[in-house]
């Protein structure tokens, strides 16, 4: 996996769930949603901190890897949702290449240098994405609301950044997508 400076981005695992739940608690958004809503289908995510968590970590104890989370020693920094595009219900009506992979949501410390924990986990989901066999990589569903407008051109800004294009508008998120390969 890749890693810059002391940042290591792995694919989460049961053995990272205290980091990735101190993470989570730095934000009351995150922590009420835990990246069940992608999951969802559209119209029917609840915030439900207690609920939310645990189906997090029943996915994790079942085997399944439901994204990345970036490190910095034993403390968690960042976190993408990442996997097949079609495990997101909340991409259901977008136009869709075959096989896609998506970041459905990306979350980052305050704290933390965004811009590189932003690149460390896009590249990443890239890579495994293109070693999946994937043809291209999706930002947010255009339903994704990470908080104000200023946060969401944040995080377009970031991906834009990192080699995802614009490819049309949505209703809070642009169309964000990197082609993997021709």
């Amino acid at each position: 996996m890749p890693s810059v400076h002391d940042v290591v981005v792995v694919p989460l695992s049961i053995d990272h769930w205290d980091a990735l739940s101190a993470l989570f608690e730095t934000s009351a958004g995150v922590n009420g949603c835990w990246c069940v809503w992608p999951r969802r289908e559209p119209m029917t995510h609840r915030p439900d901190p207690v609920g939310n968590k645990a189906e997090m970590k029943t996915l994790l104890i079942a085997g399944e890897v439901p994204g990345l989370v970036a490190l910095s020693g034993e403390r968690a920094i960042g976190w993408c949702a990442f996997g097949p595009r079609s495990r997101y219900p909340q991409y259901e009506n977008e136009d869709e290449i075959e096989p896609a992979w998506a970041i459905p949501c990306l979350y980052i410390e305050r704290s933390a240098d965004r811009a590189l924990v932003g690149r460390v986990l896009i590249e990443a989901a890239a890579e495994l994405a293109t070693s999946s066999g994937a043809v291209a990589l999706d930002g947010p569903p255009s339903w994704w609301l990470s908080g104000d407008a200023d946060a969401v051109a944040s995080v377009t800004a970031l991906f834009l950044a990192n080699g995802v294009g614009r490819v049309g508008t949505g209703a809070r998120m642009p169309k964000l997508r990197r082609l993997l390969r021709g």
